[in-house]
């Protein structure tokens, strides 16, 4: 009547839902400079043009655009994916709720003149459940279902720590 449409307005959320396709993307690597003590490193971004299948997981060969080279991976089905992003969700509520168990047992049973381990325990054992608990919480929101495999093992890469990439590829969201 006025020109105005009706439109569905839909809840977005920062994570990714799981989709037919991988929201993940391939990065290749093109350029590493030297900036100080640190290097700066250059990336472009391939989606994964791979369909996931309903039940099964499959490996792959997922071909770079830039360089053309292959790079062998895991693509999980939609509902295998869901099912590790419930199993870190659990685990990350698990060790948030163990954060508030620890600094409260730490607020009740802190003892100034009391032992130093004692002190040293209460205090540092809620910031390290707190660490973990972060750490978990990252997984969960990351999880995708796609996994890079090693030419040569054929053994999962993981992604973080030195050994994240397969030669100039690695996965990423940016």
């Amino acid at each position: 009547m006025f020109g105005f449409e009706e439109v569905a307005v839909q809840r977005r959320s920062s994570r990714r839902p799981v989709g037919r396709y991988p929201s993940i993307r391939l990065k290749h690597q093109f350029d590493v400079t030297r900036f100080g003590d640190g290097l700066i490193e250059q990336y472009e971004l391939h989606p994964l043009r791979v369909m996931r299948l309903d039940r099964e997981a499959f490996h792959t060969d997922l071909t770079c655009p830039t360089c053309t080279l292959t790079v062998p991976g895991t693509i999980l089905s939609m509902a295998q994916t869901r099912k590790r992003r419930r199993v870190w969700g659990t685990l990350a509520l698990t060790g948030a709720i163990s954060v508030i168990c620890l600094a409260w047992l730490a607020v009740l049973n802190f003892d100034p003149d009391g032992s130093v381990g004692a002190i040293f325990a209460w205090t540092w054992g809620p910031l390290g459940a707190l660490i973990a608990t972060a750490g978990l919480i990252d997984v969960w929101w990351r999880e995708d279902g796609v996994w890079l495999r090693d030419h040569s093992s054929d053994a999962r890469i993981p992604r973080l720590g030195p050994r994240a990439r397969a030669g100039l590829h690695q996965l990423g969201y940016r």
